[in-house]
Parts: structure tokens; C-alpha cells; sequence
């Protein structure tokens, strides 16, 4: 989704963040196709629930998954808290919420200063007189 205007339906989100969640839009037990329901994926030939919203990061979750779609491309698109309020309709306390659950989830990055570094020392600001 390379903009809003192609947002994907409730179902697709679904399926989705479940591939993503899980590794493929099989079941996990016996690897047959699921069907997916308001906020669950069944497996007709196994007949067990698999919820993502239950066993994962998204556990007591009450928005829907185009919503948190939504919330994941305003992360990476780095919209602000604002902007995410206007995008998503949300409130700004579950925005600002939302990217501080992002920010945990996701890995440190790998990219470390090595070897010889040079650091220039400078002063910005004020004379005292």
C-alpha cells in the first residue's frame, strides 16, 4: 500500500497481519486453508480458532484491523500524532500510545558506529555576556 487511497478491506487487513503474524495464511497445526471471521481465522478441516489478537503483541486490542493497517502505515510513513488522530480517528492519547507500543516491539537498530570515530566538539547558544 503505497497510499491511503489503496487501503485494503477489513478482511484482507486480516489476512494480512495474519501472514505476518504467523509466517503464512495456513493454519499452524495442520496447514489447510483458513477462514477468516470478525476476529478470528478458522481451520474448517482441523476446526480450531487462531486469533491474532489473542496470543500476540495485539492482545486487548479493541480497534479493528484496518485501523491498526492504518496505524502501521502512519509509523512508517512517520506521521505525526496529529496527523495519525485525523488519518486513523483515533485519539491522541491511543495514537501516542500506539507509537510507543511500536517503538517496543521493534527491534534495536543494527547500525552502530565502529572503529575510529572523530568527533567535532562545537557550542550553540548564548554568550553569558
Amino acid at each position: 500500500m503505497n497510499s491511503l487511497a489503496n487501503l485494503p478491506t477489513e478482511r484482507q487487513c486480516h489476512k494480512q497481519l495474519f501472514k505476518l503474524t504467523y509466517g503464512s495464511c495456513k493454519c499452524p497445526i495442520c496447514e489447510h486453508k483458513l477462514l477468516y471471521r470478525s476476529n478470528y481465522a478458522w481451520c474448517s478441516h482441523c476446526r480450531v480458532k487462531h486469533s491474532i489478537k489473542a496470543a500476540t503483541w495485539l492482545k486487548h486490542c479493541n480497534l479493528s484491523f484496518q485501523k491498526i493497517w492504518l496505524l502501521i502505515w502512519c509509523w512508517q510513513h512517520h506521521e505525526t500524532v496529529g496527523g495519525i488522530c485525523r488519518i486513523v480517528s483515533i485519539s491522541y492519547p491511543t495514537a501516542h500510545r500506539w507509537l510507543i507500543r511500536f517503538r517496543q516491539i521493534l527491534p534495536d537498530s543494527s547500525l552502530k558506529l565502529s572503529g575510529i570515530v572523530e568527533v567535532d566538539e562545537s557550542f550553540f547558544g548564548k554568550q553569558r555576556y
